[in-house]
């Protein structure tokens, strides 16, 4: 049997049209669909950028600044923060556990539960 690959892109899609039909907002068009992914996928790519960058030191952050103002391109981006010790995926999960529970009006508590549940039954 072939494996399955599947996508960040493709999960994170599945994980946010799992927040709209959670709240009854689930579009019966497809195209409509796209795009209410497309706005959430947004909104939820800026808390897990804020959030990943509370995970790095003042020191970290200023470098970051200086190197970006400098031209850094993207390979030395992700070099750069792959060097820095700081468990961008824990904050990943905390900006995704926090975007669904404003979402929905859950608490963090319940959001983090339904995510572990939602992991499980992908299993």
């Amino acid at each position: 049997m072939p494996k399955i690959k599947i996508t960040q892109d493709q999960m994170l899609a599945v994980y946010l049209e799992r927040i709209l039909k959670d709240k009854g907002e689930w579009a019966e068009d497809a195209q409509e669909q796209k795009r209410q992914i497309e706005r959430l996928r947004q909104k939820l790519d800026d808390r897990v950028e804020r959030e990943m960058m509370r995970a790095l030191s003042d020191d970290q952050l200023d470098e970051l600044e200086r190197r970006l103002d400098d031209g850094m391109d993207d390979d030395e981006l992700e070099e750069f923060l792959g060097n820095t010790g700081a468990d961008f995926g824990a904050a990943a999960r905390k900006a995704m556990i926090e975007f669904r529970a404003e979402y929905l009006g859950e608490t963090p508590e319940e959001a983090e539960r339904k995510l572990q549940l939602a992991g499980r039954k992908e299993n």
